[in-house]
């Protein structure tokens, strides 16, 4: 999955935002400017597709805790617009012939809109889906294949059959039923998204793909400890059950467990291993093996940047994820291990990585185009890729006039330094 484009309005800061994230995408700007709420509203939206809005929105303090104010307790609406591309290979139960991938579109482009909004102005407000919508396109620009619009007034579903037999792999993976839709309408709740019920295969993968983003806010402590062994170990936000990750990766993926051991011994230079072992408890704890040294170190002989770069290194390797979030991944670590990271990032191959930052060592290491910068004005945030704020960046930094941290910090792009809200 490779997400286009995200439009968020009403999250906390961010009244009305959109990026295009490409590859790599570093967000920068002040402090208190809505970085960490773009972020976490990509957490929230994986948490709705992984578990639905209530439990999204309960995860998140609640609906008075994540919706936008504008005075007292006047309340807009909470909406999302999601594109994404979905490559047919993704689909594990869909074989292509060689003639078959020769011909035609190999990609479905698939929109998804929703808002929400409160039903009284009260701190315990209920809520219900005013609007939601999905489209499945076979190119970009092309009308859609499948649609739904559902409203208050009911759900309208759109169908174009000519167009659907002519592309015999979408037909295939699909089961375009259009009257399940209006049949169910009635027992969909009013906080449950249709979607959630996903009527055919792709509707399916998309919710799946969507719910697997995951956001990171690494805290070496967390990292340091024993984990819990399961079948499908993950690490939390903050890192806890690192080593069970260590272990999962080591058993079922041995391509990624080579990039993450690579990464690290590009930074630890004497490491030969990372292993996992019992503690008398039955809970996994981590094993740092070096080169000369006869037994392992532990998790609490190793510094916190170790820690926070194997965090980091596990996370963006891990192929379960279709885009990754880490908030400041420069805390703890030195610059040199900074660049190896931007480095193993940019190597990622098909996951879409979003950093925030304030590291001179990271934002010096960037072209102009992975950098967008984030500001606030009148309690909104802004989000805005570094060269449309200022073109000219591009040439003073190909012409080495300026490095891009001095562009930032030198007041030449006001929004990036920190002081009144602009």
């Amino acid at each position: 999955m490779r997400l286009k484009d995200i439009s968020i309005t009403g999250y906390r800061s961010l009244y009305d935002v959109n990026l295009t994230p490409g590859d790599l995408t570093v967000l920068t700007g002040p402090n208190n400017s809505g970085k960490t709420n773009f972020v976490e509203a990509l957490d929230f939206l994986a948490e709705t597709y992984r578990h639905g809005l209530e439990v999204a929105i309960s995860r998140k303090g609640g609906l008075e805790n994540i919706i936008h104010r504008r005075m007292r307790r006047t309340r807009r609406s909470l909406s999302f617009r999601v594109e994404v591309t979905m490559n047919r290979e993704e689909f594990p139960y869909f074989s292509a012939t060689e003639s078959e991938k020769r011909q035609g579109p190999s990609e479905i482009h698939i929109t998804h809109q929703f808002t929400i909004v409160p039903l009284s102005q009260r701190i315990d407000a209920e809520f219900r889906v005013l609007q939601e919508s999905l489209s499945i396109k076979a190119t970009e620009k092309s009308g859609p294949l499948f649609e739904f619009n559902r409203t208050e007034g009911g759900v309208e579903v759109t169908l174009d059959e000519s167009r659907l037999k002519r592309i015999k792999w979408i037909r295939e993976l699909g089961y375009f039923e259009t009257g399940m839709y209006r049949q169910i309408y009635d027992r969909v709740r009013p906080t449950d998204l249709l979607l959630s019920i996903k009527f055919n295969p792709i509707e399916a993968w998309y919710a799946r793909a969507m719910g697997s983003m995951r956001l990171y806010q690494l805290v070496p402590l967390e990292g340091r400890r024993p984990g819990v062994p399961t079948p499908n170990a993950e690490v939390d936000t903050h890192g806890q059950n690192l080593p069970a990750l260590v272990s999962f990766l080591r058993k079922n993926d041995p391509a990624a467990w080579q990039q993450v051991i690579e990464a690290m011994q590009r930074i630890v230079p004497e490491l030969t291993d990372i292993k996992t072992d019992f503690t008398p408890d039955r809970l996994l704890a981590l094993q740092f093996v070096e080169r000369g040294v006869r037994r392992p170190w532990s998790a609490e002989d190793i510094s916190d940047g170790t820690i926070q770069a194997l965090g980091m290194y596990t996370a963006i390797f891990d192929p379960r994820a279709s885009l990754i979030l880490i908030e400041e991944p420069e805390n703890s670590v030195h610059p040199w291990i900074i660049r190896n990271f931007i480095d193993a990032c940019r190597a990622a191959g098909k996951r879409q990585i979003i950093l925030t930052t304030h590291s001179p060592a990271l934002l010096e290491y960037l072209n102009p185009q992975e950098i967008t910068v984030v500001w606030k004005r009148h309690g909104r945030t802004f989000i805005v890729p570094l060269p449309k704020v200022d073109s000219t960046v591009n040439s003073l930094w190909s012409e080495g006039s300026l490095s891009i941290f001095d562009m930032l910090d030198s007041g030449l792009i006001p929004q990036a330094v920190p002081g009144d809200e602009q």
